[in-house]
């Protein structure tokens, strides 16, 4: 008989079999304890745009944006 594997279970590691996991990025980090485990694959994400260099893009691609829109208008 197969074992039952509780998804709600805290330190559930079945969540590294999916193929969005990344190998380098720490997900026992501290600071990620209050992310679920389905979560976790996305955590490579968050950290990629919330780096300062990325905001910064973000925001210079924003002003281009509005400015295109204003002189359109």
């Amino acid at each position: 008989m197969a074992n039952i594997i509780d998804p709600k279970k805290k330190h559930s590691q079945h969540w590294k079999c999916d193929p969005q996991y990344e190998k380098g990025c720490d997900y026992d980090d501290p600071k990620y304890a209050d992310v679920p485990d389905d979560l976790k694959w996305a955590l490579p994400i968050h950290e990629a745009i919330n780096k300062p260099e990325e905001m910064e893009r973000q925001k210079r691609l924003k002003a281009e944006v509005e400015a295109r829109v204003d002189f359109k208008g």
